[in-house]
């Protein structure tokens, strides 16, 4: 007997040392392909952009972040005290026809009144200086809410990843609000528990691209975070009062009354490079050649699933960080009306199921296999729903549904510990039981 028990001891210590090692190098593959799948798309488009410009101009309006035309021009509309052209189409149409030439490909404003609240000083800039504050103001601001996220020696590769990942890149090329959005969704997160009050304020502030919020109410509910609900309740009043104030409530009235039935006329039959760039269900039905109730219903569908799934999770104390990789992985799904360079908060729910997940599996490596996938989906969507191929929705589903049962549970700001070698230590923790 004692023979015995002195041959297992060695035998259990090295099932044990194999164990840690194949998780190790499985995490270690898992990093590196992600780096691998951010550097390589970033190529690819450098070069598209470098042996042919005339592309890049023409897909994208002719200006360098395109749409920050929008705002730039509401901008300088509010600065000469005559915001009654953003909510005219042909007035807006002339005004940007002045600012930019004749030849400036058609758009329009399609935001709540009070996102000019944080706007209007770059109205005072030159276009090219007032993009380049808009972009490097808004990224700072994702990154440093992405920080919160990581661990001392996770935050330098992270946030390297995280501003060269196919959704912020596309954020850039299109000059768009995606960095500002995700930056509010995940300090909203983080603050939850820490600084209520905050966290309703940046809910409050997202309200500016209402339909990426969708799944906040849910998570308040199900936690009864009351004082983050009163914070946020408190916030939006305030903007919209002080919004009223300022621009008048005839901005309110366009905005809900025109802007509103314009927007959800250019949904149901815009056509252009925009449907190309939308991920949802209902977009996804609609090239299939579905009407638009199908799709709406479709779409409901689709959003009550993730809402129940959000809200099962969240009644769930444990395993925090499983909770709120669902929020981040399901906010664009939920929407009828998101993009793909809206897809910034779903890049760091990536990022941190990548990070995290200790261990090496069939489960584990699906579920890398689709947080991969879902990291290029800003761009693949592009050719994905070119090509009339609804996969889109289905990865992003297939992914939440995957992060419901196996992302890891690792809380927020729980000590990292795991070491990568070969690059920046990576630490991480295994946190509670992962399956």
């Amino acid at each position: 007997m004692r023979a015995r028990a002195y041959h297992d001891e060695p035998s259990g210590a090295a099932n044990a040392a194999a164990s840690a090692a194949s998780s190790a190098g499985a995490g270690r593959g898992a990093v590196l392909t992600l780096v691998l799948l951010t550097l390589l798309p970033l190529a690819f488009g450098l070069l598209g952009v470098w042996s042919d410009p005339s592309a890049y101009q023409a897909l994208f309006g002719g200006k360098i972040g395109g749409d920050f035309t929008n705002i730039w021009t509401a901008a300088r509309l509010v600065l000469s005290g005559d915001i009654s052209a953003l909510f005219d189409l042909e007035a807006y149409r002339a005004e940007q026809i002045r600012l930019f030439g004749a030849d400036f490909p058609m758009h329009n404003w399609s935001y709540p009144p009070h996102l000019l609240l944080l706007v209007w000083p770059l109205g005072g800039l030159p276009y090219g200086v007032a993009l380049t504050v808009w972009l490097a103001g808004t990224l700072a601001f994702y990154l440093a809410a992405a920080q919160c996220w990581l661990g001392p020696g996770e935050r330098l590769l992270g946030l390297l990843l995280l501003a060269l990942a196919p959704a912020s890149v596309l954020n850039v090329a299109v000059g768009q609000t995606g960095f500002l959005t995700g930056a509010l969704l995940l300090q909203g997160l983080w603050w939850l528990d820490r600084r209520p009050l905050a966290a309703g304020l940046c809910f409050a502030l997202l309200t500016i691209k209402p339909q990426l919020g969708l799944l906040i109410p849910i998570v308040v509910l199900a936690g009864g975070y009351w004082r983050v609900f009163f914070s946020a309740l408190v916030g939006t009043l305030a903007l919209a009062v002080l919004s009223l104030l300022v621009f008048g409530a005839e901005s309110w009235v366009a905005y809900l009354t025109e802007t509103a039935a314009r927007q959800r006329w250019i949904l149901e039959n815009g056509e252009g490079i925009f449907t190309l760039m939308m991920p949802s269900a209902f977009m996804s039905a609609r090239l299939a050649g579905l009407e638009a109730p199908l799709g709406y219903a479709l779409q409901a569908l689709v959003t009550l699933g993730v809402g129940a799934g959000v809200f099962a999770l969240w009644r769930r104390r444990e395993r925090r960080m499983r909770a709120c990789a669902a929020v981040m992985l399901g906010a664009v799904l939920a929407s009828p009306y998101a993009f793909n360079y809206d897809m910034t908060v779903t890049s760091a729910a990536v990022l941190l199921v990548v990070l995290r997940l200790s261990v090496d599996s069939d489960t584990a490596r699906l579920g890398r296999a689709l947080m991969f996938a879902v990291w290029l989906l800003p761009m693949l969507v592009v050719f994905l729903n070119n090509a009339g191929v609804a996969l889109a929705p289905l990865i992003l589903a297939a992914a939440l549904i995957w992060s419901y049962r196996h992302a890891p549970g690792v809380p927020p700001g729980e000590a990292v510990e795991r070491q990568f070698s070969g690059f920046p230590a990576l630490r991480q923790s295994p946190g509670p039981t992962e399956h």
